[in-house]
């Protein structure tokens, strides 16, 4: 059957969704299942009573309410294989999947709608979608070329940012909107954009890793970023270092300056949370900063089950009261 591991910190409450192969249903006689292993969680999706866990193999929905599991695929309603990131926008109640080939499916109340134009389109460069966030009824996704943004009340593309070197294609991997303002972790660096500006002229982004650094930050010019975000007015980014191990660096904007945060965080799989803290998913444990970006909670090598791995947290989100839910990459 479904567990879920509830463990108690400081007033909060933290979720390891644990997916059973005998707790789905029974299928009907002539209709298919499929058997692929849905044990490595690679992302969350809050919606409402509905919880979404992105796997490496396909995607469950879990209800909070009745405990009940279901795998969704193309075999019972998706529109396509290769999930690569998902989010729900409250303004419209959408939950959004983004695909490896920038299809897009949006669910709700069971019902699913495709926007398959960056599909179809004929183009040279990477569609898969990274990442995502949310402005209101707008859909922000970061693909490997830019930016695309959804109107999700309209369901349709309203827009296309191409924010690389003269406007070329620039790999999108992380994606933080904070106010007005959009904050992109990209393959040479991190860029600032504000949504009321006309973000379609690549020369109206700020090139917060080129313009703000000198002496001892000038390294990080047009170095490769892979996490982002805002907190208590700082900005953080991690460094993936690409040629060796374990040596990532995070480092934190004040709007001016940039600094490196800690040296103890050398394998960051995962930067978020919301304006009142942030996660920091790392091998084997998970911590959560204040504001200010003091500790306050430390997640620490729990177990499902004995004989089972430990956990590798790979994303964390808020469920919005008391409870935080993880995606675990081992169990």
């Amino acid at each position: 059957m479904n567990q879920i591991k509830k463990i108690n910190f400081l007033g909060s409450f933290v979720f390891f969704l644990v997916i059973s192969l005998f707790s789905f249903g029974q299928i009907a006689v002539g209709q298919w299942r499929d058997h692929l292993p849905y044990n490595y969680g690679e992302m969350i999706a809050v919606a409402g009573d509905d919880i979404y866990l992105l796997t490496n193999v396909g995607l469950l929905k879990y209800s909070i309410s009745n405990g009940e599991t279901e795998k969704l695929s193309k075999i019972n309603g998706l529109n396509d294989y290769g999930i690569k990131s998902i989010g729900y926008n409250d303004f419209t109640g959408y939950t959004v999947l983004g695909y490896s080939n920038g299809n897009i499916d949006l669910i709700k109340d069971n019902e699913i709608i495709n926007i398959g134009d960056i599909k179809r389109k004929s183009m040279n460069g990477d569609k898969n979608i990274y990442c995502m966030d949310f402005i209101d009824g707008k859909a922000y996704l970061g693909l490997g070329f830019g930016v695309v943004v959804v109107d999700l009340e309209n369901l349709e593309i309203s827009e296309t940012w191409y924010v690389g070197f003269n406007g070329g294609n620039l790999r999108i991997n992380a994606i933080d909107i904070y106010g007005d303002y959009v904050y992109l972790a990209t393959e040479e660096g991190v860029l600032k954009g504000n949504v009321n500006d006309a973000l379609v002229d690549f020369s109206r982004w700020e090139h917060l890793t080129t313009d703000y650094v000198d002496g001892p930050t000038e390294w990080m010019t047009d170095q490769t970023f892979d996490n982002i975000h805002f907190t208590g007015e700082k900005l953080l980014v991690n460094y993936n270092n690409e040629e060796v191990s374990n040596a990532d660096t995070i480092m934190v904007f004040d709007g001016t300056n940039w600094t490196h945060f800690n040296d103890g965080f050398n394998d960051v799989l995962y930067l978020g949370g919301n304006e009142n803290e942030f996660y920091l998913c790392s091998t084997y444990w998970m911590k959560i900063f204040d504001p200010e970006l003091n500790e306050v909670r430390h997640v620490w090598e729990l177990s499902f089950a004995e004989g089972g791995e430990a956990p590798r947290p790979n994303f964390a989100i808020s469920d919005g009261s008391e409870g935080i839910w993880i995606a675990d990459k081992n169990n």
